[in-house]
């Protein structure tokens, strides 16, 4: 067994994290712990405060990698037909992760489209 030091994905990571290092005024720090296990919704904020994403790719990774969690989770493999429509995720889209609820609401929280998951 070789050592795993030598590796090239070590490495290669040592490389990254000095090529990505940020002086400590410009890092992103989280200030109290987060249980996600107690978050009831999730929702994505892309408002380019903290990156700047390229659009659709990265939506597309995020839903592409969701439909391999989904598939890992015992859903149907059928899910990973589904294709990734840009015109869908906008403003106001809540999922409830305890009922499997995708939830369209205006800038007052009133609902107004509802889709029941799993």
């Amino acid at each position: 067994m070789s050592d795993i030091s030598d590796s090239s994905a070590v490495n290669k990571s040592a490389t990254m994290l000095q090529m990505y290092k940020r002086e400590p005024s410009r890092r992103v720090f989280v200030n109290r712990s987060l249980m996600l296990e107690k978050v009831k919704f999730f929702g994505f904020d892309m408002d380019y405060t903290l990156a700047a994403y390229k659009s659709p790719e990265y939506e597309t990774l995020g839903f592409n990698l969701m439909k391999e969690k989904l598939m890992e989770l015992g859903y149907p493999e059928d899910i990973n037909e589904f294709q990734y429509d840009p015109s869908f995720p906008i403003r106001g889209l809540w999922f409830d992760n305890h009922f499997g609820t995708l939830l369209k609401v205006d800038g007052f929280g009133n609902i107004m489209v509802c889709v029941r998951g799993f």
